[in-house]
């Protein structure tokens, strides 16, 4: 894949709103891409941002109800993976994981490593 197609890919997702882009603020030729919006339950009510809850536990109603209701949440997820082959058949790899949680509530922010 070459810069170009990665570089019309995101223009065109980003065009037809489906996700967001916002530029860095220490590097201005860096930019940060969320790609999903979630919903989180807040007020001990059941919006649906946990699966291990059921239908029934406290939830607010059973109509009018559609995908990413509740709390908004910003959610970036980036995987970077290396690998080296040190002699043959012999390999060291490496990953980093990286989750970050944005939301208008401090605390449901959530940045994992």
């Amino acid at each position: 894949m070459t810069k170009a197609t990665i570089s019309d890919t995101i223009k065109a997702l980003d065009q037809k709103k489906l996700i967001k882009k916002v530029a860095e603020e220490h590097d201005t030729r860096s930019y940060v891409i969320h790609l999903t919006k979630k919903g989180i339950d807040i007020d001990g009510r059941n919006w649906g941002g946990s699966i291990y809850r059921t239908y029934q536990d406290n939830r607010p109603s059973d109509i009018n109800n559609y995908i990413g209701q509740g709390t908004p949440v910003d959610v970036t997820f980036a995987d970077l993976r290396i690998s080296y082959m040190l002699k043959h058949n012999f390999f060291i790899d490496g990953r980093l994981l990286m989750r970050n949680q944005t939301s208008p509530f401090e605390s449901q922010n959530l940045k994992t490593t």
